[in-house]
């Protein structure tokens, strides 16, 4: 997975990302559903001044009980974010 971030409002290098996995039928209900968190450190500038966009990448491994995978084969996985109301200022 990679997460490209722009620390336009970040005032600490280390960032946590927090994420789920979910596993949805074919009616788009959630049959599975697990969460994880990727974790990285801002680039700085030249300069050393000032934090600049920065890659990412984390692989996670998703494993999926037998009794979700039934006959029906027609499953998606959704990448979603977790944002409180702290985080959700931070984009606005």
């Amino acid at each position: 997975i990679l997460f490209i971030i722009t620390p336009d409002k970040a005032k600490l290098a280390d960032i946590i990302i927090p994420y789920y996995i979910a596993l949805l039928d074919d009616q788009k209900n959630i049959v599975n559903i697990q969460y994880y968190k990727a974790t990285g450190t801002l680039k700085k500038n030249d300069d050393k001044y000032f934090y600049v966009e920065t890659e990412i990448r984390t692989t996670q491994n998703v494993t999926i009980p037998v009794q979700d995978m039934n006959v029906d084969l027609n499953k998606k996985l959704l990448l979603g974010f977790m944002l409180n109301q702290d985080k959700l200022k931070i984009l606005n």
